[in-house]
């Protein structure tokens, strides 16, 4: 979903190249789960010990 040259270029002053690659994921994944495309791994998630659903989503 994203250029090329947007995840090629440098991270911004203060993160590292793995924080600019984790947001990038994070923002695609976001725009997937508002869309409904997203999809949990397990499906139906698994919860924590507080009742929280826990999950992977691609």
């Amino acid at each position: 979903g994203y250029d090329t040259a947007f995840l090629d270029q440098p991270p911004p002053r203060g993160a590292a190249a793995d924080d600019f690659l984790d947001a990038a994921a994070m923002t695609l994944i976001a725009g997937r789960i508002a869309s409904g495309e997203a999809r949990p791994l397990p499906d139906p998630p698994g919860r924590d010990s507080f009742g929280i659903p826990v999950a992977i989503w691609a």
